[in-house]
């Protein structure tokens, strides 16, 4: 549905998306992305894929009824800040991804 691909500096909020048939969120390959106070309901898939991204901020988010994750930060993305999220009711994990891009910078709060 969003697709934010090599972009830096970018800020989205109060957006509500309710039954994308994939992805809510795709960002990759890109840094100083704000994403702030956004719903999203019933997405086929994830709620936000996140790959290859620095110094990415999710917060006051609401992410329910996902068919797959709410958040999935993978492919050496690093520093993303997760906080004050509502996430529930999705259909396999709330914040998912690979060890080592969780284990770098990675805050949630």
């Amino acid at each position: 549905m969003v697709d934010i691909n090599q972009k830096n500096y970018l800020s989205i909020s109060e957006l509500h998306i309710k039954y994308a048939s994939a992805y809510c969120f795709e960002i990759v390959n890109s840094s100083y992305i704000i994403i702030d106070n956004c719903t999203i309901e019933w997405a086929g898939n994830k709620g936000f894929e996140l790959s290859g991204n620095e110094h990415c901020t999710l917060s006051n988010n609401t992410i329910e009824n996902c068919g797959n994750d709410a958040m999935y930060i993978t492919g050496g993305s690093s520093y993303i800040d997760v906080k004050n999220n509502i996430i529930s009711k999705n259909g396999e994990s709330n914040i998912a991804g690979d060890r080592q891009t969780i284990g770098d910078g990675f805050a949630k709060t």
